[in-house]
């Protein structure tokens, strides 16, 4: 491997991996010979003003929040650009792309934010991109990827979609002719353009996407005839825009679509079935909203906080109106709703005016149109009601149900229908459902084989192939799991919160266990995997404090982010051969562990996987590792990102002995925590101490510091010195440490 470290930049295998000179406002920056990438975030935030990039490939937000780079120049020979390479480089000015640059990421485009841009241009002959009229398109897709406040759109056929973020923030953007070529505008494409005041949406225009003008200066806006679907907050916070009208082609429009706008008026179209959630929410200047009939729903704060609206007429086809609807819209007091039957929300009409009358029920069901929204019953037994074809989120959560009857007509269960439903014992579902089956307790898609929910009686039966997204979520009374040779993927939070749950285990089959899977099974002691499993992935047994048992199988390959963070009750991390890559965190706070042991497959280990703590005592890994060693009770690993090649320690215990032969040069938060270390010689050599390293080392009382050593400053902690043999130069700082201390100067 090879490794440099010069001039501020750290190269590793010809990529710059991170620059750093500390000095700052550098009029131009050269990258050092050699260098053939620059890598993610390798210069963000940093303060110089120019670069001449003479490189292969630029990573993921290489340049990010360089808020002084003006000048950047891209040279031939550059192939790819990563996403939001440049984003927020606030004072770039132009780019010129050349004839090599064949790749840049379409949905978070490298030059997002760039407020000052005023000129973009493509050498003649690339053959992936071109500009024109200072807009960078993608030739064959017909994708704008990024505008400035100059650009016009070509009305030459060239573009078809205007990508996600294309334009934001480009706070000069004055006005914008959108060509009838155009089919899509994207997510985010004029986010915040606050000086954009007039859009006309030609009838080419099908989709516009989430946020799509949030933020801008809009004042008259036009949508054409062909537009159909409207994204999420697409004009939420135009403060100057007044009026709007939804044509009747519309079929969808997204929460929050004029939020904290400033709408005084406002008609929707007859595809509209549903107001979406918070879809007017904050219009404090609207006076009139024409709902048009055949719509179904008004969703929770459709109109709250909408103070100076004061009548309006609730269509026929208005089936339900759901919490907050029209809460704080406290001039409201003249409501005609026109269906009897509507289902209010009761507190849909908060703090205003107009009060609904009051309706007497006896039905222990919300419901929705054909949605069961909540059960609000106190019985035992249910059936859900014919009319209902879907059991939405968290509509049985905290109820004390324990035997639930679902009938043939039921197609869609949402994923936390029944959480914490804690005496929830017995599922069934009638045969006839063509979408779901019933066994051992457990609701089954037919198509799919996924456990979609089970309870505290499921057992999951064989022929199952994956236990779906938090199918036992706070399932609390569930207390041992077996997963069938069947099953071959456990999803997020599948079995989240289930406190009492005591053991699982699986047999041949399973391939990957997901995020945060059994995270918070505050009781879990044993779980025992079987041979098949590949992946664990991030948080899936985070913070299962009792568990003490652990058993891996061979041929596991990756464990993920805190997978195990937190397990405090684990002695014994035994790591299967086959395992080669250990993320960020994975068993740290694992407090108990008494011991290590590491295959020689695994070859990537990330920040504090592991963490000391007082009980640690052996580390071992196992002979023809080619990155790490366990020599000394010392977990080293071969190469950093800062030197030549050579050893780091990344952690440590309370019997390590560091090896004098390893050529150690830092030592990486190896012993935070060790409050149990008494005695620590560090050798000649070792140079830098990196994060908390000897953070919580309350017990050490014998101390050796080479004439290597250059951060002395770092054993704030160990208070219990009794004896340090160190460089003369460090000894005020030991004998303030502790007035006590016997100090012997280092020959």
């Amino acid at each position: 491997m090879a490794f440099r470290y010069l001039n501020g930049a750290c190269i590793d295998d010809n990529i710059l991996t991170r620059y750093k000179s500390g000095k700052g406002n550098e009029e131009l920056i050269t990258i050092p010979e050699g260098v053939t990438e620059i890598g993610e975030s390798a210069f963000s935030g940093e303060s110089f003003k120019n670069i001449i990039l003479n490189v292969e490939k630029v990573g993921d937000y290489a340049f990010n929040y360089c808020h002084n780079l003006k000048g950047v120049t891209l040279c031939e020979g550059l192939r790819e650009l990563g996403k939001w390479a440049f984003n927020s480089c606030k004072r770039i000015a132009a780019i010129h792309i050349p004839s090599t640059l064949i790749k840049m990421d379409r949905k978070e485009q490298p030059f997002n934010n760039c407020s000052n841009l005023k000129s973009i241009t493509v050498e003649e002959d690339n053959p992936v991109y071109h500009a024109k009229n200072n807009c960078l398109i993608e030739t064959k897709a017909k994708i704008l990827l990024c505008g400035c406040s100059t650009s016009v759109i070509p009305k030459d056929g060239s573009v078809a979609v205007i990508g996600k973020g294309a334009f934001v923030r480009q706070f000069a953007l004055a006005s914008i002719d959108i060509p009838d070529s155009v089919t899509k505008i994207g997510e985010l494409a004029f986010l915040l353009c606050n000086s954009l005041s007039k859009v006309v949406i030609p009838d080419s225009v099908k989709t516009i996407g989430a946020s799509a003008f949030e933020g801008s200066g809009i004042k008259v806006l036009r949508l054409g005839s062909g537009v159909e679907t409207i994204g999420a907050g697409a004009f939420t916070s135009c403060p100057y825009l007044t009026e709007a009208t939804v044509p009747d082609n519309v079929r969808s429009i997204g929460g929050r679509i004029f939020a904290n706008s400033g709408l005084k008026s406002v008609k929707l179209g007859k595809g509209i079935k549903t107001v979406p959630d918070a879809a007017f929410r904050n219009c404090e200047n609207l006076t009139e909203a024409i709902l048009p009939e055949g719509l179904v729903s008004i969703e929770k704060n459709a109109f709250r906080n909408c103070c100076t609206l004061e009548k309006i007429c609730i269509p026929a086809s208005v089936t339900y109106i759901g919490a907050g609807a029209f809460q704080s819209c406290r001039k409201l007091k003249d409501v005609i709703i026109e269906n009897e039957n509507t289902v209010i929300a009761e507190d849909a009409f908060t703090n205003c005016a107009y009060q609904p009358p009051k309706i007497e029920t006896n039905t222990d069901f919300e419901l929705n149109g054909a949605s069961l929204i909540k059960y609000k019953g106190s019985g035992k037994q249910i059936s859900i009601p014919q009319s209902v074809t879907k059991i939405a989120d968290k509509a049985f959560k905290n109820s004390a149900v324990e035997e639930i009857f679902i009938h043939a007509g039921v197609t869609a269960i949402s994923v936390h229908a029944f959480e914490n439903c804690e005496n929830l014992r017995t599922l069934e579902i009638e045969k006839a459902n063509k979408k779901f089956r019933s066994e051992g307790n457990c609701i089954i898609n037919k198509k799919t084989d996924t456990v979609a929910c089970g309870c505290a009686e499921s057992v999951i039966p064989d022929g199952v192939k994956v236990i779906g997204v938090g199918a036992f979520k706070f399932c609390r009374g569930l207390k041992s799991v077996h997963i069938p040779a069947s099953v071959e993927r456990i999803e997020t939070d599948a079995f989240l919160n289930c406190y009492e749950l005591e053991e699982v285990t699986s047999e041949e089959g399973l391939e990957f266990i997901g995020h945060h899977a059994f995270k918070n099974c505050k009781n879990l002691k044993s779980v025992t995997l079987a041979r098949g499993l590949k992946t664990i992935d991030s948080g899936a047994f985070e913070s299962c404090k009792k568990l003490r048992y652990l058993s891996l199988p061979e041929g596991l390959e990756t464990i993920k982010q805190a997978a195990f963070y937190e397990c405090t009750d684990l002695e014994e991390i035994y790591l299967p051969d086959g395992l080669t890559h250990l993320a960020n965190v994975a068993f740290n706070k694992c407090t108990n562990v008494k011991s290590i042991r590491l295959p020689a497959s695994l070859i990537k280990i990330e920040y504090n996987a592991f963490s000391s703590g007082p009980h640690l005592e052996s580390i071992t890994v196992e002979e023809g590792n080619p990155m790490f060693s366990g020599k000394g009770n010392c977990l080293t690993e071969f190469s950093t990102r800062f030197r030549e090649p050579d050893y780091q320690l990344i952690c440590g215990c309370k019997n390590s002995v560091i090896p004098a032969d390893l050529d150690i040069k830092v030592i990486n938060d190896a012993f935070e925590g060790c409050s149990t270390l008494e005695e620590l010689d560090i050798p000649e050599g070792v140079e830098f101490v990196y994060g908390n390293a000897f953070g919580g080392c309350t017990g050490l009382k014998r101390l050796s510091i080479p004439e290597s050593f250059r951060h002395i400053e770092v054993f704030g902690d160990c208070t219990a010195l009794e004896s340090v043999t160190a460089p003369e130069i460090a000894r005020s700082y030991f004998e303030k440490l502790n007035k006590n201390i016997v100090f012997t100067p280092k020959k």
